[in-house]
């Protein structure tokens, strides 16, 4: 039995076509619009799925119907939104990939859903999504991240590290709905030619870290020789001796993530490599009969313009690690 079963070539690749519903969003409470992106997935037994990647039909539906329902600390629907249909996200800012090589999938309509209001961090939304012709209803009901803040950069503050063997902290305040936040700080410099007197403006970013919302007042601290050595690395040296650097304003850029889009990073980080000798489980908040996908949301707080302290300069240029950038007053 066991050798006729090695023998079999009834194996089925792909199973007979269904519709399978891939859902995609990830809402900001300081954004104005707020976009979803609803598709098929397709696999059929009888149709190449090359084929099938260059026709839209095989990705989009026609007869779906979405809205989104605001709902209270006590559960009871306060409103009920009907998301608008875009046939081109890309004239809403929202390019779609082009193709990797030479398979041709299609890049029209790049479809989208969109509704302009505001959110709310102490209401939920729920995304409902029914399909007229088959009376199929999948949903997602997430939480609304609160604004992310931190008390450290007030007005007139300087980036201040002149010291590599000290450390610089940033403390971010708790927000509501948030798992974890992260802060990216942004150097602004500009290439000099002394020679031409042309200039360019650049930046290079550094992402601080990440933290879980586990107490009130979060804190991330960085040794302050991280920073030459990132700068070195992601600066380099002039690509000719005319060029000389002038450092600019530092921004810093603060994100706070809900629970939905932390799990699904844990899932998707966790897949295994080539030798990994398991499928691991796709995460899904999606309610409903063969739907998978993400809704969850997140929010932004960016501190633009401080200055980098003179002292902090004259380190710049003078430390070993990054005096080759070439780094002018």
């Amino acid at each position: 039995m066991l050798g006729m079963a090695s023998c079999s070539e009834d194996f089925e690749v792909a199973a007979p076509y269904k519709d399978v519903t891939v859902v995609y969003g990830i809402w900001d409470k300081d954004d104005t619009a707020h976009y979803v992106r609803i598709q098929k997935a397709f696999l059929d037994e009888k149709k190449s799925a090359l084929d099938m990647s260059k026709v839209s039909d095989s990705s989009y539906y026609n007869n779906i119907s979405v809205v989104v329902r605001e709902i209270s600390a006590a559960k009871q629907i306060i409103r009920t939104l009907p998301l608008e249909k875009i046939p081109d996200l890309a004239k809403e800012g929202y390019q779609k990939d082009p193709p990797a090589n030479d398979q041709g999938f299609f890049q029209n309509p790049n479809n989208g859903y969109k509704v302009k209001t505001q959110l709310d961090s102490n209401k939920t939304y729920r995304l409902v999504i029914t399909n007229n012709l088959t009376g199929n209803v999948d949903s997602s009901e997430i939480p609304i991240v609160g604004t992310i803040y931190t008390r450290t950069l007030m007005l007139g503050y300087e980036m201040f590290f002149a010291r590599s063997s000290s450390k610089f902290a940033l403390n971010i305040e708790k927000t509501a709905n948030a798992k974890y936040y992260e802060v990216i700080i942004r150097f602004n410099y500009t290439d000099l030619n002394v020679v031409t007197n042309d200039s360019t403006k650049r930046h290079v970013d550094m992402t601080l870290g990440r933290i879980l919302a586990t107490g009130e007042s979060l804190r991330l601290e960085v040794v302050n020789s991280q920073f030459y050595s990132f700068l070195a690395e992601s600066i380099g040296p002039p690509p000719n001796s005319n060029i000389r650097r002038k450092m600019g304003y530092v921004d810093f850029l603060l994100y706070a993530g809900s629970n939905e889009l932390y799990q699904y990073e844990l899932v998707s980080n966790g897949q295994g490599g080539i030798t990994n000798d398991q499928i691991r489980p796709v995460f899904t908040n999606i309610k409903g009969a063969n739907t998978v996908g993400l809704m969850a949301s997140r929010s932004h707080n960016f501190y633009l313009n401080y200055n980098i302290a003179a002292q902090t300069i004259d380190s710049l240029i003078k430390n070993p690690v990054t005096s080759p950038l070439n780094i002018i007053k």
